[in-house]
């Protein structure tokens, strides 16, 4: 078990999960040693100052390794862990060992789930509830991490979809925040992930419950649970909240806060004081008057629904700066990108995010990005124009005057040379 290992070996330490996960760990008397990239050991030492790093080419003694998805069987650590015979786990394998005692609330959904985990988090903890939380970004009150320890029953988590992962956990009660086809690299069709998501609920408690939208329930043909409560997006919730995605994902976290002992207007009141969430919506400074706010919205609903979303509290010109997350996903959303960015004022593209390990499809990246900028351009007289990140400073500049506001969609390398731009840590 999980809870008997002094000494756990975390390689990939530097994915959002993990830090997050490493953080409980220590917070529970775990000993940690860290492995990652030096590019990762840098932008998280302040982070992860609890962690002993470790170099990949050494054989640090450990109880458990875990690994995170980035991390292939091929691995050095994971090869000299098999060797010497020490117990692997993956990610979202130690995440459920866990939380197995715990009251569990799972949030899931293609979209939404950082967040709406985070606003439930955020309701029970002004109302005295002290629920431990793991998340997939960080969180400005909590020193910039994507989790907390507490010293209640109730275990608060993003459940991923990704490559079945959440099958893994066996909640009490979950949030259902959304359903769309995405993960393209590992889901063949939209009823694949339907699939996915029926298994899903099929492992919730006996007792256990559910939360939804309308839409969802009423459309969606999965096992939904006896006890299956919906929320809508209502007009009433503090100017905090913006956008109707925001909205929506407020109301199912007032709907799931209910379930907890918790009022719907006091949940709802709470929200008002919601802190900032990291790469969501986030406002990171200026380029001399262009405003500068970071999203990591990755797919083509997202980028829609958070391009409305600031529409209806910045007025003036958006220019939207894509780092599309894998190339699997510009090939297989191409059309719905398209249609997405349409509503910006003016694009930016920068080199498409590829995982480690996949320098490889590169040239095949830089092609795919290069047939979106081209079919962007087709009818239209509005700014599209690739940009690699060396460059990409002068060129907030260049632009500062023409645009109100620069809204970032970045799967992390775009967010960190923003960061550095404005000045920021």
């Amino acid at each position: 078990m999980l809870a008997l290992a002094k000494n756990v070996l975390m390689v990939g330490v530097g994915g959002a999960g993990m830090r997050g996960l490493a953080y409980l760990l220590a917070q529970r008397g775990t000993n940690v040693i860290g492995s990652d990239t030096q590019q990762a050991l840098l932008q998280y030492a302040a982070d992860l100052a609890f962690v002993q790093w470790t170099a990949a080419s050494s054989k640090p003694l450990a109880d458990l390794l875990i690994y995170s998805d980035a991390v292939p069987p091929s691995d050095p650590m994971r090869q000299h862990a098999q060797h010497a015979g020490i117990r692997e786990l993956a990610y979202h394998q130690a995440v459920a060992e866990l939380a197995h005692s715990s009251r569990l609330i799972a949030v899931a959904g293609t979209h939404g789930k950082s967040t709406t985990t985070f606003m439930l988090a955020h309701i029970l903890i002004e109302h005295g509830q002290d629920p431990t939380v793991l998340i997939g970004a960080g969180v400005s009150t909590w020193e910039g991490r994507g989790a907390r320890q507490g010293q209640g029953d109730l275990f608060l988590l993003e459940a991923d979809e990704y490559r079945d992962h959440f099958l893994s956990y066996r909640p009490l009660g979950v949030i259902i925040v959304s359903l769309d086809f995405d993960h393209p690299d590992y889901f063949a069709s939209f009823e694949a992930v339907q699939r996915s998501f029926a298994t899903f609920l099929e492992q919730l408690e006996p007792d256990g419950w559910a939360v939804t939208t309308v839409a969802l329930r009423e459309n969606t043909p999965l096992p939904w649970p006896a006890r299956t409560l919906t929320g809508e997006a209502a007009a009433d919730f503090p100017p905090r909240i913006e956008g109707a995605h925001m909205r929506s994902n407020a109301a199912l976290a007032v709907v799931a806060a209910e379930q907890l002992g918790i009022a719907a207007d006091s949940a709802r009141a709470a929200l008002a004081t919601l802190p900032q969430l990291h790469r969501r919506l986030e406002p990171l400074g200026q380029v001399g008057p262009l405003k500068i706010i970071s999203d990591y919205g990755h797919h083509p609903a997202e980028i829609a629904a958070t391009l409305q979303a600031v529409r209806e509290t910045q007025p003036g010109k958006i220019l939207v700066l894509l780092e599309v997350h894998m190339l699997e996903r510009l090939q297989r959303f191409a059309e719905d990108f398209i249609t997405a960015l349409r509503a910006a004022d003016g694009i930016v593209l920068l080199p498409v995010f590829l995982p480690t390990g996949r320098g490889s499809e590169r040239a095949a990246a830089d092609a795919a990005l290069g047939g979106l900028a081209q079919q962007l351009r087709e009818g239209t007289s509005r700014l599209v124009e690739q940009v690699d990140f060396e460059h990409l400073a002068p060129k907030l500049s260049a632009f500062a005057d023409s645009y109100d506001v620069a809204l970032a969609f970045s799967a992390g390398i775009l967010d960190r040379h923003l960061r550095q731009i404005v000045n920021l840590p």
